[in-house]
């Protein structure tokens, strides 16, 4: 079936992984020629409305269908589907209990369907409600292609024997994300210490991204060094533990505590080294723009992380129990000749397996072929 004309729904505009994937995806299919739409899940004032003039934005409707039935998103769809008879293909910008709900209509319409994973708990089916389980296998092997991103998304989707799923690795724009010289200019209009060297922590602030751990494992901070926490406050007693922790250590003037920015670049330039103690393969595009900064990088061992740091040339994976591994961490924070002889791998490494063209290109040949 020839691809005329795609819509991409981005089912939670809030979210910020999937605003940017789906913006990204919207706008380089345009420039290659492609019909392109998106149905996202906000009633009004979408950001998408802002990124192209050619670009048609479908919005969720107030309706009183069941939630548990799609509510508003499947309406949305419904009205989409049936507005622009020239939609071919239905593209789900993540997986999840909805797009079950939703594939119904594609299927009712004739559309051709397939999603984009946006982390490996697409296929985690202890997640998922037991009576929903067959019904949300069936469902993926539905679809026409599944993408993801990672390794560790590909081993989990082939435990689940589909033949559908496609490798399309995460792509960065090497331009917005590229080393300064110098990042004493940076830092001062950022305010941060120009002489001290600074490990950034780019996640929401909750336990799973283990952003105490991170701290504990930085000590002892001081003038020498410094950390800087950016990521919106998802769970407050955390955050009041994170603090607490601060206080008791009596490291708060050595730690920066932002909420998250626009600017994520600026950060990654002006910092030395990016750690994720947790989160890791949710945010490997975050992971990826570090590097692309010239940032060597310190990760929690997942399924990804030895790919992400391409066999520890770019960084450390931190494994549980490991002296080495915490030693090599160690001196990444603390020996400036370790420090940089891991960062000289990292843009290179970027430019090389995750630029954002070459992910871009994928798809293309992706829609082209099915």
């Amino acid at each position: 079936m020839s691809v005329s004309h795609v819509l991409l729904v981005c089912l939670d505009e809030r979210d910020g992984k999937s605003l940017k994937y789906t913006g990204q995806l919207a706008l380089s299919m345009l420039s290659k020629g492609f019909g392109v739409s998106i149905l996202t899940s906000v009633s009004s004032e979408s950001e998408f409305e802002k990124i192209h003039k050619d670009l048609e934005v479908f919005h969720s409707v107030d309706t009183k269908w069941p939630k548990f039935l799609g509510g508003r998103m499947f309406m949305a769809l419904r009205r989409a589907l049936k507005q622009k008879s020239e939609i071919s293909h239905v593209h789900f910008i993540g997986i999840s209990k909805l797009t079950v709900l939703l594939s119904y209509l594609c299927k009712r319409y004739k559309k051709s369907f397939m999603a984009t994973a946006l982390s490996d708990d697409s296929f985690n089916l202890q997640k998922k409600p037991f009576w929903l389980r067959r019904k949300y296998l069936q469902h993926i092997d539905e679809m026409s292609q599944v993408v993801v991103s990672s390794q560790g998304m590909l081993e989990k989707a082939n435990i689940l024997h589909f033949d559908n799923i496609f490798l399309i690795k995460e792509g960065v724009d090497t331009d917005r994300f590229k080393p300064v010289l110098s990042k004493r200019p940076v830092r001062r209009e950022l305010g941060l210490p120009e002489g001290s060297t600074i490990v950034c922590c780019m996640a929401d602030i909750e336990p799973k991204n283990k952003q105490l751990e991170t701290l504990k494992l930085c000590m002892p901070l001081g003038e020498f060094l410094h950390i800087v926490f950016l990521g919106k406050v998802k769970d407050t007693a955390y955050f009041e533990a994170l603090k607490a922790e601060m206080h008791r250590t009596g490291v708060e003037p050595y730690v920066t505590l932002r909420d998250a920015v626009m600017n994520p670049e600026d950060y990654l330039k002006a910092c030395d080294v990016f750690m994720l103690l947790g989160g890791v393969e949710k945010r490997q595009a975050t992971i990826l723009e570090a590097q692309s900064c010239g940032l060597p990088v310190v990760l929690d061992a997942t399924a990804s992380a030895l790919s992400l740091t391409n066999g520890n040339k770019t960084g450390v994976v931190l494994y549980p129990n490991n002296a080495l591994a915490k030693g090599a961490v160690e001196k990444l924070i603390s020996d400036p000749n370790f420090r940089q002889g891991k960062a000289l791998y990292a843009r290179p490494f970027v430019k090389k397996e995750h630029e954002l063209s070459e992910m871009m290109n994928s798809y293309q040949k992706l829609y082209s072929n099915m």
